[in-house]
């Protein structure tokens, strides 16, 4: 195979799978949309210009917040399994009839399923910042005609076990499924406490601020799609650019 050959196909592999990345956002903005590729089709338009440069996606990637201490966070605000050792911060839980118990209990032993799954987020982050750091090294090794140390960032990205983006999107939407399913759970304990409680202990509940948390875990789920994306189609240009 010549190397402009491997430079098409590399460069096909990355956009197919920043295309799935794509398709995971629900916004379809013009800077984000994709014309089809195949084996024989390359983009027909110019490829999308950098939304932003390579320090600023870094700085964006790092500025993440941990998503084991967000977790950790919202569960300690709001509940855990109502039993009489526990909840100490909310005693009129402990007044609940049985059946509301039970009922509550199964969906908080739902939710916290769901936040230790969520917890691993944190391992996904630190990809993320693996991939801002071998885009940018890409960028200085084209710069320098490297051809093995490109070939070598190039070859990871797409084949390596545990850093190829294919995988690591997989995760990203895994991810936002698991908050998404967390946000329904959260729901509905609330909904059934909102119903148990009086007046003056529901104001008490809702006024802690374990919705914040979520509201944090929801805006990292999106914006590590977003930044899964981003730095996607800085690879894509990259890779279309160099001359092998």
């Amino acid at each position: 195979m010549m190397l402009g050959d491997k430079n098409k196909d590399n460069c096909l592999q990355i956009c197919s799978q920043i295309q799935i990345c794509s398709q995971i956002t629900k916004k379809r903005s013009t800077d984000q949309l994709r014309p089809h590729l195949s084996r024989h089709n390359l983009y027909k338009t110019h490829p999308p210009p950098f939304n932003m440069d390579l320090r600023s996606l870094k700085k964006e990637i790092d500025a993440l917040p941990n998503a084991k201490i967000l977790c950790r966070t919202f569960q300690e605000q709001w509940l855990k399994p109502i039993r009489v050792e526990s909840n100490h911060h909310l005693p009129f839980l402990q007044h609940l009839s049985p059946a509301a118990k039970k009922e509550a209990n199964v969906k908080l032993k739902e939710c916290a399923s769901l936040l230790t799954a969520i917890s691993y987020g944190a391992t996904l982050q630190q990809k993320l910042r693996r991939y801002g750091s071998l885009a940018f090294d890409l960028k200085l090794n084209l710069l320098r005609h490297d051809q093995r140390k490109s070939k070598l960032i190039i070859s990871n990205v797409i084949h390596d076990e545990s850093l190829n983006i294919k995988s690591t999107i997989k995760e990203v939407q895994q991810f936002a499924e698991h908050v998404q399913e967390l946000a329904s759970c959260y729901q509905a304990v609330n909904s059934l406490l909102q119903q148990e409680l009086s007046l003056e202990d529901s104001l008490v509940f809702f006024d802690s601020s374990h919705k914040k948390y979520l509201t944090q875990l929801q805006r990292l789920a999106r914006e590590q799609k977003r930044l899964l994306r981003e730095v996607g189609e800085q690879f894509i240009v990259l890779t279309k650019e160099k001359k092998w």
